[in-house]
């Protein structure tokens, strides 16, 4: 059995867009409401491995650097899970979480005395000078105050996120074998980056595929 050596150029290359990335998700689904992540496999995760397997090929025509079909695929992974975990499902739930119990709490509502004492400081913001400058504007993120207030909750559900993804990439090794080998799924939605990743596949030289590409577009544009 051969080693298998951990893919770090693929990992390189994927920390080094997925920045770019969640910022291209967030200003869409925020400035622009794009929906980006509301389709499955993601747009912005295509048109990113679409551009590097372009410049792939052209690569591989003057170096032997070149990305291998699995390093692309690993791209494509960590990229969608990047896009899955910064979408703006997951931004626009989690992120008013920190501080909407203290910031809305009125004397009617009469949460502070049901509420606030079972909401841990260390996952919540509960300063209300700090949640005015979130909620009204007029502040900003870059003094020591605010970080030192927002750290704590952004360090702990990062790290809750961190092991919900980790446990399901774990479900998914374990039901891998079923799925796969005795049920023989098909995963449908994998098959476009599988085929425009695979340089033996011709995907780029269908016709068919550049006339089915062409109709989006002018639809799109029309």
């Amino acid at each position: 059995m051969k080693n298998k050596k951990f893919p770090l150029r693929p990992v390189l290359i994927a920390i080094i867009l997925i920045p770019l990335n969640s910022y291209w998700i967030a200003y869409q689904e925020v400035a622009w409401y794009a929906r980006l992540t509301y389709v499955v496999p993601f747009p912005n995760v295509i048109f990113t491995i679409f551009l590097l397997t372009a410049f792939n090929a052209l690569l591989s025509r003057f170096s032997k650097m070149a990305l291998t079909y699995g390093e692309l695929l690993v791209i494509y992974i960590l990229l969608s899970i990047a896009s899955a975990i910064s979408n703006n499902l997951m931004l626009a739930e989690v992120i008013p979480s920190f501080g909407y119990a203290y910031w809305y709490a009125t004397p009617e509502n009469e949460w502070r005395e049901v509420i606030w004492k079972h909401l841990p400081g260390w996952l919540t913001v509960n300063d209300k000078d700090i949640l005015r400058g979130y909620y009204e504007g007029g502040s900003s993120l870059y003094n020591m105050r605010t970080i030192r207030t927002w750290l704590s909750p952004i360090l702990a559900w990062s790290s809750f996120t961190f092991v919900m993804v980790f446990v399901m990439l774990c479900l998914s090794v374990v039901l891998r074998r079923q799925w796969t080998e005795s049920e023989r799924l098909t995963y449908p939605t994998i098959r476009l980056p599988l085929e425009m990743t695979n340089p033996e596949s011709g995907f780029f030289r269908n016709r068919l595929m550049w006339m089915g590409f062409a109709m989006a577009d002018i639809w799109n544009i029309a």
